[in-house]
């Protein structure tokens, strides 16, 4: 007689892998990866703020530094095109896109805004490539989201779906007979 343990070795041992089958992402969950897939678009797909708060360049955030003029406002959305002037500030949210010259983004906590004309003094210094999120720092092209006979789970399918996947490659499911 032989163990549990030593049954189960010989009957993967004696299982051939099944046969790739394109199935609709959605139906993929717990099934088993049939090929390497790797990342077609970045994420994120543009440099936005991590944060809200002003773009800035970091230099003029120092406690020294004369009021910032805040000369626009940037929502998350549709990038609007704006530039970063010298001496300037430009309001922006969480998730919208960089303003041209943008080197940093501090918080709206860490200023004081003064509304008759809108500028800002900066409370607190920030440091270049603060509080921003360059594109692709998350996940880039060319990266490696799932290997062949990976398990797909809620997560990989959701980031597979960002990706623009609507099918995906997996191992058919087993026959088993007794």
């Amino acid at each position: 007689m032989i163990s549990e343990k030593e049954a189960l070795q010989t009957l993967l041992d004696r299982s051939l892998p099944t046969e790739a089958v394109e199935v609709p992402l959605l139906e993929a969950l717990h099934r088993r990866c049939a090929r390497r897939i790797l990342a077609t678009v970045p994420l994120p797909g543009f440099d936005n703020s991590m944060m809200d708060g002003y773009a800035v360049r970091a230099a003029e955030t120092l406690p020294d530094h004369a009021p910032l003029r805040v000369i626009g406002e940037q929502p998350a959305g549709e990038d609007l095109g704006l530039r970063l002037e010298i001496g300037s500030a430009i309001r922006i949210f969480t998730g919208a896109p960089l303003p041209l010259g943008t080197e940093a983004v501090i918080m709206q906590e860490d200023v004081e805004r003064s509304d008759s004309p809108p500028t800002i003094r900066c409370l607190e210094p920030v440091e270049m490539g603060e509080n921003l999120r360059r594109c692709g720092s998350d996940l880039c092209v060319g990266q490696t989201l799932v290997q062949p006979g990976q398990k797909l789970n809620a997560g990989l399918i959701g980031l597979l779906a960002s990706q623009g996947l609507t099918h995906i490659s997996v191992h058919a499911a087993p026959r088993v007979a007794v």
